[in-house]
């Protein structure tokens, strides 16, 4: 099969069953499977693939027709400028989550020295591009799943942090010791049950549940944060949080009863909507 022939059989299944982004994804798959750049599949579109690149070729389309995310099936995800191993394991690295870098990117600077806490980190896009982004920081980071700590690992050694980033498998604030951190960030678990229905079948079909879920109506992550975060924070200190786009008000409460915290600011995403709160 012809390189043409491959993308437009691929082009083909993929908008049969209903994937818009067909033309683009096509490409993506095979750019992946033969391992060249996308500039070559137009100028070697009648090259003929080898039986190897045609097998992993037809597999991924495969998966991809079974409503895989394409960042699963190439096995990596770009965030704010930089690459992450993923996979089934870990959240796919979202846009809105750039939020939260660029949040506390305003509150930092590249000359900071400061400790930084994640909590839930999975793939640890965040708080590797934290370190990427601030050179003199360390951190800790935390996840309840040992797979996604495995995969943090990776990203971390990939980008070369791991020498200044602490990965610790534990349940939120169980078995980071007593101390303080300068800043404290996460992207908890937010969505309610009943949200299913607003979700697509890529997530809820692929994605780990245990990081997209969160009981009490999706704030249960951060009454858990609210009740112990105060005691890891320095003097000074602050909390950034990824919320929800219609929980902000809500998740402002709960920190407010909690006791120990100011708001301090909130961030909007592209929409408009607050993505990320800010606590001191």
């Amino acid at each position: 099969m012809k390189i043409s022939q491959a993308i437009a059989y691929a082009n083909q299944k993929l908008q049969q069953v209903g994937i818009k982004s067909f033309y683009l994804e096509s490409r993506i798959l095979l750019k992946h499977s033969i391992n060249k750049p996308l500039e070559y599949l137009l100028a070697a579109a009648d090259l003929e693939l080898s039986n190897t690149e045609l097998t992993i070729f037809l597999n991924a389309i495969e998966r991809r027709l079974k409503l895989e995310p394409i960042a699963y099936i190439v096995g990596y995800k770009e965030f704010y400028g930089y690459k992450f191993a993923v996979d089934n394991k870990v959240l796919i690295p979202r846009a809105d989550t750039e939020v939260l870098i660029d949040a506390t990117l305003t509150l930092m600077d590249s000359k900071t020295s400061c400790r930084i806490l994640d909590l839930g980190t999975g793939s640890g896009c965040i708080i590797i591009t934290l370190l990427l982004q601030i050179p003199l920081t360390t951190a800790t980071a935390i996840d309840i799943s040992i797979d996604a700590i495995k995969i943090a690992t990776i990203n971390a050694e990939i980008h070369n942090v791991l020498h200044r980033l602490k990965l610790i498998h534990g349940d939120w604030f169980n078995n980071i010791a007593p101390q303080k951190f300068d800043l404290i960030v996460s992207n908890p678990p937010y969505i309610a049950d009943h949200e299913t229905s607003i979700m697509t079948p890529e997530t809820i079909l692929h994605e780990p549940t245990l990081a997209l879920f969160a009981e009490n109506d999706g704030y249960s992550s951060y009454n858990t944060i609210a009740e112990v975060a105060k005691h890891f924070l320095a003097p000074g200190g602050k909390l950034l949080l990824e919320v929800g786009y219609s929980q902000a008000e809500q998740v402002i409460k709960i920190f407010t009863l909690a006791g120990g915290y100011n708001l301090y600011q909130t961030y909007q995403d592209l929409a408009g909507h607050t993505r990320v709160i800010c606590f001191n």
